[in-house]
C-alpha cells in the first residue's frame, strides 16, 4: 500500500464519526495553526506521537486498521479549508530517512470542488466522499487540493513514516 501507488478505500468511517470529528473540531481548545490558506488543530503532534484524548485514538485505530503495520504515525491534523481556497501542487517534506506517506479522510462532502489531484504515473483526482480515505506516498507524488468554491471542506489528514526494524512494538499506542 502507498509505494507508487494511490489506494481509496470508501466507508473508513461512518457519517456520525466524520461529524463527531467535525463537531470536535469546532469545540476543541486545541490552538488553531495557520497552514498555507487554511487552518487546523494538530490532534497527534510529531514530536510525541500520542493523540490529543482518547476518543482520538479510538478513531485513530480504526482509521489504522487497513493501513500496513510498518508504518508510524508522524502527526496528524484535522482541517477546514475556506471557499475560494486550493493547496497548490506539493511535495509532503521528508520525515528523516524514512520517507513519508499520507491519507486524507474526508469528514464532510458537501462543499463544491475541493478534490485531491495525485499527480502519479495516471493522474488521480479523488471527489471527495464523507468517510472516504485516499491514501499515496505524499514524499515522492505531487499532490494538491483543488480551489473550493462553496462551503468549508473538513478532512483529518495523517502522514507517516516506515517503522525501523528495531523499532520496539510497546511504544506503538494504537496496538
Amino acid at each position: 500500500m502507498f509505494k507508487d501507488e494511490v489506494t481509496i478505500l470508501d466507508d473508513v468511517l461512518t457519517p456520525e464519526e466524520c461529524q463527531e470529528l467535525i463537531r470536535f473540531y469546532e469545540a476543541c481548545s486545541i490552538p488553531i495553526s495557520q497552514g498555507y490558506n487554511y487552518v487546523f488543530k494538530t490532534v497527534v503532534s510529531r514530536h510525541d506521537r500520542l493523540p490529543y484524548n482518547d476518543y482520538i485514538k479510538n478513531i485513530l485505530t480504526k482509521i489504522l486498521e487497513p493501513i500496513d503495520e510498518n508504518f508510524l504515525v508522524q502527526r496528524v491534523q484535522i482541517e477546514r479549508r475556506s471557499p475560494e481556497t486550493e493547496h497548490v501542487a506539493h511535495f509532503d517534506a521528508r520525515a528523516g530517512d524514512f520517507g513519508s506517506f499520507t491519507t486524507v479522510l474526508y469528514l464532510n462532502d458537501t462543499y463544491e470542488g475541493g478534490n485531491t489531484y495525485i499527480e502519479a504515473a495516471e493522474y488521480t483526482s479523488v471527489q471527495p466522499k464523507q468517510g472516504k480515505m485516499v491514501g499515496f506516498n505524499g514524499h515522492d507524488l505531487r499532490h494538491g487540493v483543488s480551489h473550493i468554491q462553496k462551503d468549508y471542506r473538513y478532512t483529518m489528514s495523517v502522514w507517516y513514516v516506515l517503522k525501523p526494524a528495531d523499532y520496539p512494538k510497546s511504544a506503538l499506542w494504537w496496538k
